[in-house]
């Protein structure tokens, strides 16, 4: 006998409206081995490889090359150097600056601003900023580089020089020690600076040597001898040029 509730006939049991949707809920997987707390501790703590940075490309000029940014010694990102160009881990290389084909920058050295070091140049233990260019084969090694400053070719600027503002440094030359270049001032062939100053729209070509103590400055063109010449004074050594002027330095180098 089935017991009928007060009040009337047995309930019906509910069902599910029609068209009403029905949520099924997996049951996860369990695995077989339940990982120990310990390991799982040790998994998250052990040192994640590093992932090889992804192959791009940047435009130095010529067209898109493979390259990458440079990572800086205080692990900052720095501008962009081309796969066949190399920079240290020591040295830094501004954002902005560039360093490509088959330069190579080391020592310390530092790239700042929007300086671009380019061809088989080398950089060791020197600064190149500004919107300086040091390219070819040219060699700067504890010196300094800067302004619209250029040094190409098989140029070599070595031991505490300067080269600054719109100067250039070309050919053969050297250019060393105590020495600075400023205004428009070039030197190239197979001349020497050996310390002094070059400014203004001056010339130092050919075999001409120009060393401490000089001040060779204005249109000045040197393509022969030394200075400053032992009386003081400087002889004309280009035909039409200008009497080059040797004078103690007004500059503290």
């Amino acid at each position: 006998m089935v017991a009928l509730p007060r009040g009337g006939s047995p309930k019906r049991r509910s069902e599910p409206e029609r068209g009403a949707r029905v949520e099924i809920i997996p049951i996860p997987d369990v695995p077989d081995v339940v990982p120990r707390r310990a390991d799982v501790l040790a998994a998250d703590q052990a040192p994640k490889a590093t992932p090889a940075p992804a192959a791009t490309t940047f435009d130095f000029g010529p067209g898109p090359v493979r390259a990458a940014r440079h990572t800086n010694p205080d692990g900052s990102t720095g501008g962009w150097v081309a796969r066949t160009a190399h920079v240290d881990e020591s040295s830094h290389v501004d954002p902005d600056a560039v360093v490509y084909d088959n330069a190579r920058v080391a020592q310390a050295s530092r790239i700042l601003d929007a300086a671009r070091v380019a061809g088989s140049a080398h950089i060791d233990h020197a600064t190149v900023a500004g919107s300086a260019i040091v390219a070819g084969e040219a060699t700067v090694r504890r010196s300094s580089i800067d302004g619209r400053a250029k040094v190409r070719e098989q140029a070599r600027v070595w031991d505490g020089a300067t080269v600054t503002e719109h100067a250039h440094v070309v050919g053969r030359a050297h250019v060393v020690g105590p020495a600075r270049l400023d205004g428009h001032a070039c030197v190239r062939g197979d001349a020497w600076v050996r310390g002094g100053h070059v400014g203004g729209s001056a010339t130092v070509d050919g075999t001409a040597s120009v060393d401490a103590g000089a001040d060779i400055v204005e249109d000045t063109q040197l393509t022969a001898g030394r200075y400053p010449q032992a009386d003081g004074a400087a002889t004309r050594s280009t035909p039409g040029a200008p009497t080059p002027r040797s004078r103690p330095s007004r500059r503290t180098f």
